[in-house]
């Protein structure tokens, strides 16, 4: 089945139509039946843990970066299924990453997402401008 999609111009009058050819995926869709739950934890209270989540093992140990207004990094504790759950230790607050690179029109802005790259050695980080 073709689909189109239409660019109308008012001035000047222009009408543009493009016929698009959308072939099906033979890829399936994900379904809750793809997904096993292995445990949960908590993080630590003291802190707003708001955006941005990325993970590294230091020494096979599982650690998350967690971003907000500054990032911080927690030891994972030994997940659970249900009933209580461990709380994540802080191993380092990273503070504010960006090392003041960020410029916004408002000049407010928080780090939204958060990737450790394991081969670099590095985290890389973008940020957002919460009045747009």
């Amino acid at each position: 089945m073709k689909r189109y999609i239409g660019f109308f111009i008012i001035f000047p009058v222009v009408l543009f139509i493009t016929p698009l050819a959308f072939t099906a995926s033979s890829k399936q869709v994900l379904t809750q039946n793809d997904f096993n739950y292995v445990g949960a934890f908590l993080m630590p209270a003291e802190k707003s843990w708001q955006y941005g989540l990325t993970h590294r093992y230091v020494n096979g140990e599982l650690r998350m970066f967690a971003g907000g207004d500054d990032v911080t990094e927690v030891r994972v504790p030994a997940l659970s299924t249900g009933g209580s759950f461990q709380t994540a230790q802080i191993v380092k607050e990273w503070g504010d990453i960006t090392g003041g690179k960020p410029s916004t029109a408002s000049g407010n802005y928080k780090v939204y997402g958060i990737y450790w790259d394991e081969t670099d050695k590095r985290l890389y980080w973008t940020y957002g401008d919460d009045y747009n």
